[in-house]
């Protein structure tokens, strides 16, 4: 029987690149990669020498859509590092491996797609929301375009917390930050529990 997701240990873990790997601040075109995301790349290096397959997941491999609708090879620019060749042409793929050679310094060239596959175990990427398997439950936060609610919390903003004092990412109409209001409800449980027992 094939390994289907990974259950035999054939799986692998895939790293976005841009916003994840790779600081983002907007296309530059594909010989432009940020300066590395040292937390995330520190991870891909510890999971690699522990022996795991990592890969690297981005849409700068993917193939080119032509203008009659059929598909060719992935995006080529003129190079511009030292060739005998004036007209060489250097592809997203080769910018990547010179990336995690000389800027990252992972110490390996991982394997680079555009795409998962049914082997794929995780992703870490930082456009996605996370789903609970097979109940459509969403455990990350919806973008704020798609979130019915959001229009009335207001955008995410950094602001001062009003219970612990620090600044935080919150919804510009929260007046307290996540952790802080999960503590509020923890002692407000706590307080209808004494409450309760006070009583019977």
């Amino acid at each position: 029987m094939n390994d289907t997701h990974g259950e035999k240990g054939e799986g692998w873990y895939g790293f976005d690149l841009d916003g994840t790997l790779a600081k983002y601040d907007g296309w530059k075109g594909i010989d432009h990669i940020g300066e590395p995301v040292k937390p995330m790349v520190e991870l891909m290096k510890r999971m690699h020498d522990e022996g795991k397959v990592v890969k690297i997941v981005t849409a700068r491999v993917a193939p080119r859509k032509l203008e009659d609708g059929t598909v060719g090879e992935q995006f080529t620019w003129l190079t511009r590092k030292p060739s005998s060749d004036p007209a060489a042409k250097y592809t997203a793929t080769q910018y990547i491996q010179d990336w995690c050679e000389e800027t990252a310094q992972l110490g390996f060239i991982p394997d680079i797609v555009y795409q998962k596959d049914h082997l794929m175990l995780n992703l870490f990427d930082d456009r996605v929301t996370q789903v609970e398997p097979n109940t459509g439950r969403i455990l990350g936060r919806l973008p704020p375009e798609l979130d019915a609610y959001a229009a009335r919390r207001g955008k995410y903003v950094q602001k001062k917390c009003e219970r612990c004092g620090e600044v935080k990412t919150m919804y510009s109409s929260a007046r307290c930050c996540a952790e802080c209001r999960i503590e509020k409800a923890k002692e407000a449980n706590r307080q209808s529990y004494l409450r309760k027992a006070m009583r019977g």
